[in-house]
């Protein structure tokens, strides 16, 4: 280890016996390197070329008052402390020293070489206690700053899980202020569960041992995050648990990958079972009609053999429509998820307009009241997947709904703070099983229905190709509230489930 370099004092004295004297205690008392000067000139080209821990300063010069020499002193920059020495003792003295920037003020008389000392000793403790301040201080704020910039967020929480300090990262996850979380509870920002989460990772910390948790955070707007959080014990001096640390990174992106893995793993699985159940019967159907036919074909052509051969070549064509049918429904599921080649301003109640004019006929057979916005508002889209979103909703709630007096009702239910359109399309049938809900949007589900069970998974497709949500649920019968977004190619659309 390098030896500390000595102290280096600057001792200003004109008489130079005096000088020597000081010189001579200062070296001793303190180990330290002493410069002298004479005069008020050569003090202050010292400190213009040199750098000193002290000063020791005569009050009377030859060349300049001692009052001004120190002003001088004091006003530079990084000034190192002053001891004014003076023969006059007086009140009037001192106190315009002190008042000027001298941090002591001793006699010069037979008792110097015991004050002067013990002045030096104070002054140079106090000029290493505001270093180590400042030190302390600039130390702090660089540990701040890399804080502040970290991409995680840093949240400390006393152990009555109340939040102590957090960085700028931590409270911009939340949609909140930093002032705005301190001394709050974390139940302020978190569900009950993710609560019990985060309570028995503090209980399992005051043991002493580090750990990694996943949980939900709530935001101040309400929506959720998901995050992973590196934890461990905070403890004071004497080694006491005082709290914990996390460090929280939002993993939110990639939950909703993993999500969007299983929904797409699902609609393979959806896919798969299609392919091996419902072309299988057709495909079967068709093979025994083939093989049907060919007998046929080897026995007398009587009345009998050709109305045979009717028969069988309705089976084929039957069969075949049926096939063919399930193919496009397939292919229209894959089309509803590309981004539109062509889009335009779609005035959404001319589109819906049109959809109850072409399903008259069955509106009319159930006996269907049809509710309609007078303010359906447009959308910039393309036209033929707006009228393939709001055409399998209607035929949807056409469809399911049972009820004696049926109603269905479209509306637009207005505009997010996002510039989002949110419309509602409901009925007042049975509504949705509770099972069910959860699952109406994956593809070839039909929960025990005719059908393909492709509808609802092309509109959710649809929906999400123009940066909307939709969802369903119960009131009053079976209802699906969704956003769309005015296409625009240079805005990428939010992923979501």
């Amino acid at each position: 280890m390098a030896e500390a370099e000595p102290l280096r004092i600057l001792v200003v004295e004109d008489e130079a016996e005096t000088a020597r004297s000081l010189e001579r205690l200062l070296e001793k008392r303190f180990d330290a390197s002493v410069v002298i000067a004479p005069d008020a000139i050569s003090a202050m080209d010292h400190l213009l070329n040199d750098s000193f821990d002290l000063i020791t300063l005569d009050y009377e010069m030859p060349d300049c008052d001692g009052l001004a020499v120190l002003k001088e002193i004091t006003e530079m920059r990084g000034a190192p402390p002053v001891v004014m020495i003076t023969g006059r003792g007086d009140e009037g003295v001192a106190a315009g020293a002190f008042r000027t920037g001298a941090v002591d003020y001793v006699m010069k008389d037979q008792k110097l070489s015991r004050t002067l000392p013990v002045a030096v000793g104070r002054a140079l403790t106090e000029t290493r206690l505001k270093k180590a301040e400042r030190a302390l201080a600039e130390s702090e704020r660089k540990y701040r700053d890399l804080v502040e910039n970290l991409r995680e967020g840093i949240w400390s929480i006393d152990r009555d899980a109340r939040t102590i300090f957090v960085n700028t990262r931590m409270a911009e996850m939340l949609g909140t202020s930093v002032d705005e979380m301190i001394g709050d509870p974390l139940s302020g920002f978190m569900d009950e569960r993710s609560a019990e989460i985060a309570i028995r990772n503090i209980e399992m910390l005051e043991g002493g041992s580090a750990t990694h948790i996943e949980f939900e955070l709530v935001r101040k707007d309400r929506k959720r995050i998901y995050v992973s959080v590196e934890s461990s014990p905070i403890e004071d001096d004497e080694g006491h648990f005082v709290g914990v640390l996390w460090g929280v990174t939002d993993i939110s992106a990639r939950r909703q990958a993993e999500r969007d893995l299983l929904r797409v793993n699902a609609e393979l699985d959806g896919f798969a079972h299609t392919v091996s159940h419902d072309l299988k019967g057709p495909m079967s159907a068709i093979r025994i009609a083939g093989e049907t036919l060919l007998s046929l074909m080897g026995a007398p052509q009587t009345e009998v053999t050709r109305s045979a051969v009717s028969e069988v070549q309705k089976v084929l064509s039957l069969n075949v429509d049926k096939s063919s049918s399930l193919i496009d429904d397939v292919l229209r599921l894959a089309e509803a998820g590309q981004v539109p080649a062509e889009v335009e301003r779609v005035e959404i109640r001319g589109i819906v307009d049109r959809i109850l004019e072409e399903r008259t006929a069955e509106i009319e057979e159930k006996g269907i009241s049809g509710r309609v916005g007078d303010d359906l508002g447009s959308v910039i889209a393309n036209p033929t997947q707006v009228y393939q979103l709001f055409a399998n909703l209607i035929s949807n709630s056409i469809k399911h709904n049972k009820s004696e007096d049926p109603v269905l009702t479209i509306s637009r239910v207005g505009e997010n703070g996002d510039g989002a359109h949110r419309y509602l399309v409901r009925d007042n049938g049975p509504g949705i099983a509770p099972e069910n809900i959860d699952k109406i949007f994956m593809p070839f589900f039909k929960g025990g229905e005719d059908g393909s069970g492709i509808g609802l998974s092309t509109v959710a497709k649809i929906v999400k190709v123009y940066g909307g949500e939709i969802k369903a649920y119960n009131d009053g019968g079976a209802c699906f509230e969704f956003t769309l977004r005015d296409w625009d190619p240079e805005v990428p659309k939010p992923e979501r489930g």
